[in-house]
């Protein structure tokens, strides 16, 4: 029996099978890498902002790091300067209070006492300003210039001090006078000045009164 034209036929009926399965798997095959192509993309994208962050954060100017950096320096300056000033006000002690000085009488003749009111530990110079201007002291830093203090008496913790307007002398603060001289000699307004340091130009408080004498 021929059986070669069945045979041919149904090895000719088997191939469009093979070539439909073929097309089938690369069809398949073909979605399958669009759908992991997709995939990537998106995981990708995902990716792609993180580092672009990333990037911005690394990339930042030196000009932009010293910005950066500036408050916390300003914040250590700072912290230093109070902790400074904290330092100050505990080593300084307590300011001293301003000296205070009154004159009584306040218009005086040969025969007056003039007493000079002062609160304790006060300055340790005191001067007067005569009416020709001339300037004379009386103590300074704590010497009796004037001859007006008992050998025991401190200046400082005097709260009175009296002086005779017909005896009192200072010491004239003139070139080549060393000795003291009578204070009341010429009439007008005598102006006294105590303060710690009188002779200083760094603004040390100087307390005042005013006497006006009259030689007759």
């Amino acid at each position: 029996m021929d059986h070669g034209p069945s045979r041919q036929k149904s090895a000719g009926q088997q191939r469009p099978k093979r070539s439909r399965v073929a097309v089938g798997l690369f069809l398949l095959s073909a979605l399958a890498l669009l759908r992991q192509g997709a995939h990537q993309t998106g995981s990708d994208r995902s990716l792609s902002e993180p580092q672009q962050r990333n990037a911005a954060e690394t990339n930042t100017s030196p000009a932009s790091k010293r910005s950066a950096a500036a408050p916390a320096s300003g914040n250590v300056e700072q912290s230093s300067s109070s902790d400074t000033s904290c330092s100050r006000q505990v080593k300084y002690p307590p300011r001293a209070p301003v000296d205070t000085l009154a004159c009584q009488p306040q218009v005086a003749t040969k025969s007056d006492t003039l007493v000079l009111s002062m609160q304790a530990s006060h300055g340790g110079d005191l001067g007067v300003t005569g009416p020709d201007s001339t300037f004379y002291w009386v103590v300074r830093d704590w010497k009796d210039l004037g001859d007006v203090l008992n050998a025991s008496e401190g200046f400082r913790a005097l709260t009175r001090l009296r002086l005779p307007v017909e005896e009192a002398s200072a010491l004239p603060a003139v070139y080549g006078v060393d000795k003291p001289k009578r204070l009341f000699r010429k009439a007008g307004t005598y102006t006294f000045h105590l303060s710690e340091e009188l002779e200083t130009n760094s603004g040390t408080p100087v307390a005042e009164c005013k006497v006006e004498y009259q030689a007759s």
